[in-house]
């Protein structure tokens, strides 16, 4: 019965009026603290149909309001809730209720699921999603017995002697702690506010007590008068506990009335166009003034949403844009149904006027692989940041990933977007792009190119970059190294991490040169020694005699990616006459370390048809063989001593199968 009186009230006064507009309290669980909600919206049709007006609750009631301010382009009131959620805001109606609040709250938000990316903080930030109370987080620390507390700076805030600072926070009922304290700071100066029993002191604080702990398991208001604090600016604030767990949410400087957010827009036709909007600017991007709009056509009803805005084309029911500096900016949401009907919003808004904050996002890398086999699914994973001071909804644009995130500011707010590819054997060029709407404002290019076709191969920390600053992922193609007999006279390498006794002992035994190739010991081990040989150019006569990059051994390189770098390192060799492969040494105290790479060496060279001494098997086969590494009691080297190099080079030249050496 009372669905049925519902909808005929609800259709009475569609019929006597133009313009319904439905909205829906934000976060409901402020409702037990705050009874003051406000809504911004803008007006649709003529000024005189919205000068009277009526708030109803969703039963049809109707609830006191007042308007605080209203033009040609928008209206802003407060209305008294009741046990609803959701409200309606009708025209051309009059009601008895209208000047029917006389207290407006008109706080304003401190900390609210973000802070400023210039702030400064100290102890441990941890942001949670529940329990919350207001938008999507509320923080707290680690926990630990004893004292634990966060801080942050503010934008300074002046204060009137009347003046509170408001907080929500939520005790963890298993775990509740004797004391909780909130610091409020003013320059150099502090001062605490206690709930509990003393517990935290030290030397000359100032603190004042209070009253008893808040109730644990549930949400609780607490507030703290600045009398203390008047014709001053308050420029920080902490979070203390003794002991328990603490979350703390929504943090104000005196009451904040609810906020709503609009749902529907309805004039008893359809389609309907009609749209909120968020202007956030001047920003500064890339020395350019731009403004940026939020816009939100949700409340419209209807199939196809076409913005025009100072001219350009956008499509879909929330957009983001960017748009040049002005005093005004024109939209209109054309909103269309199937049939091809159509209903037209259209506004020209005053851009504000102000502080011109910098609009910064960061596009980094994370480790990824810098080698990649034809037909392998490459996973490159990129951190985005926002260090802007405002969120930002943007569109991403990538290797198979189109998406749209609400990026919150600050580096603790920063989101990992992993971007997949399936290589080929040819040269390909990708782009990883951020956009606010039709404005890109940073982006990153990764090319993945064959080995043999590189050119201007860079080592930045990490990652290979060419000379444009794109980051390069090496395709590595199938191949097979030569075997050819080789003579005294042919030039011989020695490539890589090596005794250095080793080359005198060869030229003794041999009389022959070699040319050697080491490799650096700084930087990012196998990206640097891929890099070294690169350089140089093997022909066909040449024998390298490789040597693994010892660095990047000791430092426990991942064994998947030590093996495609070793791959690419022997593909290089593919032009040489004769390619010996030589495993790394026994590893002393514990022989475990190395061998899972002795045997990546061992198959990889079986498979590029390369020559393979396995110096593992070689050392270890011989009685007190730990003798050749040997430097003191219980110390070891990783390259043998003169004994031990003598019997590496007796096997390199079997290998060589030089006759008479």
């Amino acid at each position: 019965m009372k669905k049925i009186i519902f909808f005929l009230f609800s259709t009475w006064i569609l019929y006597a009026q133009n313009y319904s507009i439905t909205v829906k309290i934000k976060d409901w669980k402020l409702k037990n603290f705050c009874k003051i909600a406000k809504v911004e919206f803008l007006i649709k049709g003529k000024i005189e149909e919205w000068e009277k007006i009526g708030v109803f609750d969703d039963k049809g009631n109707p609830v006191p309001f007042i308007v605080k301010g209203i033009d040609e382009n928008r209206c802003i009131l407060y209305f008294k809730i009741s046990e609803s959620r959701i409200y309606r805001i009708i025209s051309n109606q009059e009601f008895e209720f209208k000047n029917g609040i006389e207290n407006i709250p008109e706080g304003k938000i401190i900390i609210d699921d973000y802070l400023l990316p210039d702030s400064k903080k100290s102890g441990c930030w941890i942001w949670k999603e529940e329990p919350v109370i207001s938008g999507d987080f509320s923080h707290t620390d680690t926990g630990k017995n004893g004292i634990s507390y966060h801080s942050t700076t503010i934008s300074p805030l002046k204060v009137r002697q009347s003046d509170f600072i408001i907080q929500y926070l939520f005790i963890d009922p298993e775990n509740v702690p004797e004391e909780i304290i909130i610091g409020i700071k003013s320059g150099r100066s502090e001062k605490f506010f206690s709930w509990g029993k003393d517990k935290i002191r030290w030397r000359n604080i100032d603190k004042e007590y209070m009253g008893k702990l808040p109730s644990a398991g549930k949400w609780e208001r607490i507030s703290i008068p600045l009398k203390d604090f008047r014709r001053r600016k308050i420029t920080g604030i902490s979070f203390y506990h003794y002991g328990g767990r603490v979350f703390w949410d929504l943090t104000t400087l005196n009451q904040t009335p609810l906020q709503t957010e609009i749902i529907k827009f309805e004039n008893g036709k359809f389609p309907v166009s009609y749209f909120t909007m968020q202007i956030r600017g001047p920003v500064e991007i890339k020395k350019k003034k731009f403004y940026i709009l939020e816009l939100d056509g949700s409340p419209s009803s209807g199939d196809i949403y076409r913005w025009e805005i100072n001219g350009n084309t956008f499509y879909g029911k929330k957009i983001s844009c960017a748009v040049n500096d002005k005093k005004d900016v024109s939209i209109c949401l054309e909103v269309e149904d199937k049939n091809g009907n159509k209903d037209r919003f259209e506004k020209k808004i005053l851009l504000p006027t102000g502080k011109i904050n910098k609009l910064k996002i960061l596009l980094k890398p994370l480790p990824h692989t810098n080698f990649i086999y034809p037909g392998e699914k490459a996973d490159l994973p990129f951190t985005i940041i926002n260090l802007s001071p405002f969120p930002l909804n943007i569109s991403i644009k990538g290797i198979q990933n189109n998406g749209k995130i609400k990026l919150l500011p600050g580096m603790e707010n920063s989101k990992v977007l992993h971007f997949n590819f399936i290589p080929g054997y040819k040269k390909e060029e990708k782009e990883i792009s951020v956009w606010l709407g039709n404005l890109k404002i940073e982006n990153e290019r990764i090319l993945f190119s064959p080995v043999s076709e590189i050119e201007n191969l860079n080592v930045k920390g990490p990652y290979f970059k060419n000379d444009r600053g794109d980051f390069v992922v090496l395709i590595i193609p199938d191949y097979k190294l030569k075997q050819k007999q080789t003579d005294r006279e042919s030039k011989i390498y020695i490539v890589g991490d090596f005794p250095k006794e080793l080359i005198n002992e060869l030229k003794e035994r041999t009389g022959s040169d070699f040319k050697v190739i080491k490799f650096p010991q700084k930087g990012y081990h196998i990206l640097t020694s891929f890099l070294t040989l690169f350089k140089n150019s093997f022909k066909d006569s040449d024998t390298v005699i490789f040597f693994p990059p010892l660095l990047s051994i000791l430092r426990k390189t991942p064994f998947e990616e030590w093996k495609k770098g070793m791959d690419a390192i022997l593909y290089i060799f593919k032009k040489a006459g004769k390619v010996i492969v030589l495993s790394p040494f026994p590893s002393l105290p514990d022989l475990k370390n190395f061998l899972p790479y002795v045997n990546i060496l061992k198959e990889i060279s079986s498979l590029r048809n390369a020559e393979f001494i396995d110096l593992y098997s070689l050392y270890t086969s011989i009685d007190n063989w730990k003798r050749f590494f040997m430097v003191n009691n219980n110390i070891y080297s990783v390259f043998p001593n003169k004994e031990g190099t003598e019997i590496l080079a007796e096997e390199i030249l079997k290998k060589l199968e030089w006759k008479g050496h």
